[in-house]
């Protein structure tokens, strides 16, 4: 039975031809098997045609809408919703720079069946990682963590953003094996959590009780998160168990004190997620 994943990697393959604007005039794209997928976005090595600059299309094909639940659950005005999130993650790469940040190359230009835009050679995002179940070394996993602690300390102090959604699938893995931040299209935003396809809301399993509970985003949720990627990133999958499930979130939060999976992490590492992990933000740990 074919995932999701891969009919939303099968839609934008089968859509590579017809790329709009500069980046389809631009850029030679692999065609075939997409590299990597960040979110709703399906990503395919590039080759600017000019330079020979190597890059990643992020491609995102419209007849998504037209699969299956996503037909149901999402009415014209959550399409809608779901396009303007999808630029703003664009127009927001643009806005922000920073090493520890993808770097954009080519801003978003839509055509009639897709929406891309080009960044630096993106290998796969963390998300595709632990979905593949690869096995990550210990020392990668830390210096990992510090440059997307540090892509956060640059959006909290300096563009006075919260992310507000990090998760497995807004870290891409860079082609020298380093961490950057996307995936920032609920920045500064609080949308309320309901049923609805993956990826079309912050992912419930990274987000902190306030963001859930209260629809409060600060710099202290994006701690939160931060921890729940960090065990993410050892043991495949955040402490919190819930998809969209309140009830279930809420039971994981209580329970996150004796969490199995945070007592999986490195003995020098499991106490310092603790305190990321604390559920009231005032006592969280910060990252200044």
């Amino acid at each position: 039975m074919d995932t999701y994943l891969s009919k939303l990697r099968g839609l934008a393959a089968a859509a590579t031809s017809g790329l709009p604007g500069k980046v389809g005039r631009d850029y030679a794209c692999a065609l075939g098997n997409s590299t990597a997928h960040s979110g709703l976005w399906t990503l395919y090595d590039a080759t600017r045609h000019s330079t020979g600059q190597a890059a990643t299309v992020w491609v995102f094909d419209k007849r998504y809408f037209d699969q299956g639940m996503n037909r149901q659950l999402l009415d014209p005005a959550g399409r809608q919703r779901v396009l303007s999130q999808l630029t703003r993650e664009a127009t927001q790469l643009a806005r922000l720079r920073h090493p520890a940040l993808v770097q954009l190359i080519e801003p978003l230009e839509e055509g009639r069946q897709l929406l891309a835009f080009v960044t630096e050679r993106v290998a796969a995002s963390l998300d595709d990682l632990l979905e593949k179940r690869a096995e990550l070394d210990a020392l990668e996993i830390q210096e990992g963590l510090m440059q997307v602690a540090r892509g956060l300390q640059f959006l909290h102090a300096d563009a006075r953003t919260v992310h507000g959604n990090l998760e497995p699938a807004s870290v891409l893995i860079g082609a020298r094996g380093e961490w950057k931040l996307g995936g920032l299209a609920f920045s500064d935003t609080a949308p309320e959590f309901g049923y609805a396809p993956p990826h079309t809301q912050p992912a419930m399993a990274y987000a902190a009780p306030e963001r859930v509970e209260k629809q409060q985003q600060s710099a202290a949720g994006d701690v939160f998160a931060l921890g729940c990627l960090a065990a993410a990133a050892h043991t495949g999958q955040s402490p919190i168990e819930a998809h969209a499930d309140l009830a279930a979130y809420r039971r994981s939060v209580r329970q996150l004190g004796g969490s199995a999976r945070v007592a999986r992490l490195p003995a020098h590492l499991a106490p310092v997620v603790r305190q990321m992990l604390e559920p009231d933000p005032q006592r969280r740990l910060t990252l200044a």
